[in-house]
């Protein structure tokens, strides 16, 4: 499903030749271009950029699954653990 999203936005957002053809290749593309944006803007990609460790998981995960309007907003369910392993590959 984020896949098909993501090459709507293509269509929507690429203005010059566009090259991709799949949606594969036009949701690599969005990636890729929102990658050099938070490059190109400084934006900090890991916690640790913010002064956070691994000691500080659970408070995050726990505040994290209060906020039920984004989990049930999402688009699949997400658990305590699912949470934790998000956090744990942007520390």
């Amino acid at each position: 499903i984020c896949r098909q999203k993501f090459a709507a936005a293509y269509d929507r957002c690429v203005h010059t030749e566009k090259t991709c053809t799949t949606a594969e290749e036009k949701s690599a593309y969005m990636l890729a271009w929102m990658e050099r944006i938070v490059k190109e803007l400084d934006i900090p990609a890991s916690l640790k950029e913010f002064g956070i460790s691994a000691d500080d998981l659970d408070s995050l995960v726990d505040a994290a699954m209060q906020v039920q309007r984004l989990l049930s907003n999402n688009m699949r369910p997400v658990t305590a653990e699912d949470a934790r392993n998000i956090y744990l590959e942007i520390l």
